[in-house]
């Protein structure tokens, strides 16, 4: 059910690994709607911008629990290990938003989907020390973290929930890029 509601949600590309494309999932109709409204207003509907970003936060917290960061079933509100928090910006670049960010992010999801590959090999391995330990390695815990984080800032950039541009960092005290 979880696989089927983050699709759906999410239009398919973050339920199955990293990429974002314009889809059939309720985060690309509003993503849709939030485009013109930024490229004709220079500023986001609230309402639309907090629908999006409540959207990111359930497929972050949807992608935490498939890759066996927790074996918490993730609620829609409420308390959770893992914060998406994007604030509301008065106003975002109508001159990037959607062919300047697209290339600018390239190299991010170019990077992020080799990574992708040492993700799954690490949640594979990470079952079985789970399995028999009931711990899962720090350091693969660390790097699919990362992955998720990194994941996540490039994903607010590119949708133009920020205009941070962000840093190619696993880190969570990175500070943003230059551009």
């Amino acid at each position: 059910p979880l696989l089927i509601m983050a699709a759906i949600l999410g239009g398919g590309a973050g339920a199955v690994g990293p990429g974002f494309g314009i889809g059939i999932g309720l985060a690309s109709t509003l993503f849709v709607i939030h485009a013109i409204v930024v490229l004709v207003r220079g500023r986001p509907v609230r309402w639309v911008f907090e629908a999006l970003v409540a959207v990111q936060r359930f497929t972050s917290r949807a992608d935490t629990y498939f890759l066996l960061m927790t074996d918490r079933y993730p609620p829609f509100e409420g308390d959770w290990p893992v914060r998406y928090e994007v604030d509301y910006p008065e106003r975002v670049s109508r001159r990037r938003l959607l062919i300047w960010k697209t290339l600018m992010s390239i190299p991010h999801f170019i990077v992020l989907s080799v990574l992708f590959l040492f993700v799954l090999v690490l949640v594979f391995f990470a079952w079985f020390a789970i399995l028999f330990t009931g711990r899962y390695p720090k350091g693969f815990h660390d790097f699919v973290s990362g992955w998720i984080r990194w994941y996540a800032r490039v994903g607010a950039y590119w949708m133009s929930l920020t205009d941070q541009f962000p840093p190619f960092s696993l880190s969570p005290t990175a500070g943003p890029a230059r551009k």
